[in-house]
C-alpha cells in the first residue's frame, strides 16, 4: 500500500514538461497520402448526390401530386361553371350608331358593338345623340331612338321606361309574338311593323303595318286594336285618342336612319328595291311589266352593305339603267331606255 500511494505521488508529481517531451519524443504524425483525400471527398460527394437526388424525386411526386389535384379542381370548377346557366340570350347587336350602353350583366354603363349577345336581365340605355338596331331571338327587327331606356325581360318581351321603339315582325312574320310593356299599357305584335314612344307619362303607338293589340294595365283591363294607318294616344287617365297617319315621312325617318343595312347576301335589284321600300314605308310599283321583268333580271355587282335605305337608293340610281320616282308613298321604277 505504502508502494502504491508512493507511485501515485510520483505520477502527480511529473510536470507538462516531461509530457511535452515525451511528445517530442514520439515525432510528427505520419501524413495521409494525396489519394486518400481524394477517394474520401469522392465517397463523401457521391453520398451527397444520392440525398440530393432522393430529395428531388420526392418533390418532382409531390409536385406532381399538387398538378393532379390542381387539374381535378379545374375539373370541379368546370363542372361547376356548367351547372350555373347564364341568362337566355334574347337579341343579338345588329348596328350601333353612337354610344349605347347595357346594364346590369356587365360592368355599369358597358359599351355595347355589333354582335354583341344580349341576355335577359340586360336594361339597354341610348345615349341621346344614339341609335340602336338588334335582331331578336323571336326573329323581329327591334330599334331603340335617342334617349331610350329598355329592359329584355327575356324573349320577346320587355319594358319600356322611357324613349322610342320600332319593332318590324319581318315579311314572313315570326310566329312568335313580341309584347312590350309600358307604365300604363302592353303592346304586343300581331305580323306588323309599329313604334311605340313613352315620354312624358304619355304613350303614343303608330302602326305602319299589320296590327297591335293594345292592352290597358288598368283594372278593367281593356283592350284596343291598333291597325295600320292608326295612331294611338294614351295618357294615365287611360283614355284613348285614334287618329290616323302616314307609313313613310319625317316621322318615320329615324327608323330607316337606324337600320342595320342589307344584307350582303342580297344581288338581286328586286330583293334590294323590297328592302328599301319595307324600311321606308312605300309601296314598291313597276311603270310597266316590261320594266319588272328586266328589273327581276338584274343581279348587282358588288354589296350593298352599311348603306341606308336613302344612300342605296342614290347609288343604284348611278349603277342601273332605272329611273326611280318617288311619290305619295310610292316608289315607281322607269327604265330610262323606254323613255328615250
Amino acid at each position: 500500500m505504502t508502494r502504491d500511494m508512493h507511485d501515485a505521488d510520483r505520477d502527480q508529481s511529473r510536470s507538462p514538461e516531461t509530457i511535452e517531451n515525451a511528445l517530442r519524443a514520439i515525432g510528427r504524425r505520419p501524413q495521409p497520402s494525396e489519394h486518400g483525400p481524394r477517394v474520401a471527398y469522392s465517397r463523401a460527394h457521391a453520398r451527397w448526390q444520392g440525398v440530393v437526388q432522393q430529395r428531388a424525386r420526392r418533390r418532382l411526386w409531390r409536385g406532381i401530386g399538387l398538378l393532379a389535384a390542381s387539374f381535378a379542381f379545374a375539373a370541379i370548377g368546370v363542372l361547376l361553371w356548367s351547372s350555373v346557366r347564364l341568362p337566355e340570350s334574347v337579341a343579338v347587336v345588329a348596328a350601333t350608331y353612337g354610344d349605347s350602353n347595357q346594364y346590369p350583366l356587365r360592368d355599369p354603363g358597358a359599351e355595347l358593338h355589333e354582335d354583341d349577345v344580349v341576355r335577359a336581365g340586360t336594361i339597354i340605355e341610348t345615349a341621346s345623340n344614339a341609335r340602336l338596331a338588334l335582331t331578336l331571338s323571336t326573329g323581329h327587327s327591334l330599334r331603340l331612338d335617342y334617349g331610350t331606356r329598355l329592359t329584355f325581360l327575356e324573349p320577346g318581351r320587355f319594358s319600356l321606361e322611357y324613349g322610342r321603339v320600332y319593332v318590324d315582325s319581318g315579311p314572313t312574320r315570326s310566329a312568335q309574338p313580341v309584347r312590350i310593356v309600358t307604365p300604363i299599357a302592353s303592346l304586343t305584335d300581331v305580323g306588323t311593323q309599329f313604334q311605340a314612344t313613352w315620354k312624358n307619362e304619355a304613350l303614343r303607338v303608330q302602326v305602319r303595318e299589320g296590327s297591335v293589340m293594345l292592352r290597358t294595365l288598368s283594372d278593367d283591363g281593356m283592350v284596343a286594336d291598333v291597325s295600320a294607318g292608326d295612331v294611338v294616344a294614351m295618357e294615365r287617365s287611360q283614355e284613348i285618342v285614334r287618329s290616323s297617319g302616314s307609313s313613310f315621312g319625317p316621322e318615320w325617318a329615324w327608323v330607316a336612319a337606324a337600320s342595320p343595312g342589307l344584307d350582303a347576301s342580297v344581288r338581286g335589284l328586286d330583293q334590294v328595291l323590297n328592302w328599301v321600300c319595307r324600311e321606308l314605308g312605300y309601296t314598291l310599283r313597276y311603270a310597266d311589266a316590261r320594266t319588272q321583268r328586266a328589273a327581276e333580271k338584274v343581279v348587282l355587282d358588288g354589296s350593298m352593305e352599311g348603306l341606308t335605305p336613302e344612300q342605296t337608293l342614290e347609288v343604284l340610281q348611278n349603277i342601273t339603267s332605272f329611273r326611280y320616282r318617288r311619290e305619295a308613298g310610292e316608289l315607281t321604277l322607269e327604265s330610262i331606255d323606254a323613255q328615250q
